[in-house]
């Protein structure tokens, strides 16, 4: 895959001036395509390096099988970790490729020793546990942090503009009631090529890099909000061993948050009222931008809230019908969701619920053997009866 050009524009979007970087890429098919990232132009400059492309292009190329190639220089820094975290995704993955990246490379950036920051903030659990480390307190000054930044095109797509609209009014309530400023970005990248990358397991750290990257003019460090607990670090796309090598000697990039349990976050902005006010954690398009109250994540949220006696304090889920009783209806199918659930029977066990935690015991058990059955379906084949079935099966379950 080679970068076969780049170049910025400026549009207006409501009377707001937008500055979008652009980049034409080829693939060894010769298909042509055109990614994109988008920021109000008062964010600053946008990169004119090759290191915002070379780290969404990472998990592509080596899914791919397919060399890198741009003119654009990169950080040297960033070229030397670029092959150590294509070794680490290779041996995490085995069908994945070690690939070559020829580019021309950037002499080293001079770090500063205050460094403007940034923090990744979607409104969930893990991004509001990473700024009110650093924000304690309503009207406290922010330590090491000087904006956060939201992505449209990534946890909910384009096409639902007011599933974003929705969502955005409670990122931007948030953040005016933390005295951050609010970057709102937006890009194509996940409606390209780069799908065939899988997200979860793979490439959304990649994706959060290349957004960093981006405004590298303007910021020196970017703060990933962990994903797993500090006892059970699996292959993820978002990863402690893999996050900081998507930096460059210029700019950063923080996974915040790994020495902490999800149970553990949520008690702690549980504290806190702006996040009791504006928690959002679902991305559902079902949901309208809001949290639905019905999937597996908004279930385990509300049962974390629930045990910890703060649910009816949070204004998006306590008006959502809720009952402990269904922890057992779970369809608890993969390694992720297992380690958050568990890390909710710990805290149930902890907090005196065992009930609780026998409930989730019974949906891991439960699970384990519909997803047997389902396995045995999947051998022959996805037709329309095969769907139909396992619709079937799950019914009941709270996925």
């Amino acid at each position: 895959m080679k970068l076969l050009r780049t170049w910025t524009d400026e549009i207006a979007d409501d009377g707001v001036a937008i500055s979008r970087l652009s980049g034409e890429v080829r693939y060894a098919d010769g298909f042509t395509e055109t990614v994109w990232f988008a920021f109000p132009a008062s964010a600053g400059g946008l990169s004119t390096s090759g290191n915002p492309w070379l780290a969404w292009m990472l998990p592509l190329a080596t899914t791919l099988g397919e060399p890198i190639q741009m003119d654009l220089p990169v950080d040297g820094q960033f070229l030397k970790t670029a092959g150590r975290l294509l070794e680490i995704w290779c041996s995490w993955y085995p069908h994945l490729h070690p690939v070559k990246i020829e580019a021309p490379t950037l002499p080293p950036s001079v770090f500063p020793a205050k460094p403007k920051a940034f923090a990744f903030f979607t409104g969930g659990v893990d991004s509001f546990f990473t700024v009110l480390r650093k924000v304690p307190s309503v009207g406290a000054p922010a330590q090491g942090l000087d904006a956060l930044v939201n992505i449209w095109g990534f946890d909910i797509k384009l096409e639902h503009p007011e599933s974003y609209r929705r969502a955005a009014v409670e990122v931007r309530a948030a953040a005016e009631k933390l005295g951050l400023p609010l970057i709102e970005g937006r890009t194509n990248l996940r409606e390209t090529r780069f799908k065939r990358a899988n997200w979860g397991r793979l490439s959304h750290g990649a994706a959060l890099a290349a957004v960093g990257l981006c405004l590298e003019g303007s910021f020196q460090k970017a703060f990933v909000g962990s994903t797993h607990p500090p006892d059970h670090q699996p292959p993820h796309g978002s990863h402690p061993d893999t996050d900081y090598l998507l930096g460059t000697s210029g700019f950063e990039i923080v996974h915040d948050g790994a020495d902490t349990s999800r149970a553990e976050k949520v008690e702690l902005i549980a504290r806190h009222p702006v996040a009791m006010e504006h928690l959002h954690c679902c991305f559902r398009e079902k949901s309208g931008g809001g949290n639905c109250g019905r999937c597996h994540k908004c279930y385990r949220t509300m049962l974390t809230l629930y045990l910890i006696g703060a649910l009816d304090r949070c204004r998006l889920y306590s008006d959502k019908p809720f009952d402990p009783r269904k922890a057992s209806h779970l369809y608890v199918h993969t390694e992720n969701s297992r380690i958050q659930i568990n890390d909710v029977a710990k805290l149930a066990l902890r907090v005196g619920r065992p009930e609780v935690a026998a409930a989730i015991d019974a949906a891991l058990q439960r699970s384990a053997r519909l997803e047997r059955r389902i396995e045995r379906l999947h051998a022959h084949g996805e037709g329309r009866w095969a769907r139909t079935v396992r619709r079937l099966i799950l019914s009941g379950s709270l996925r």
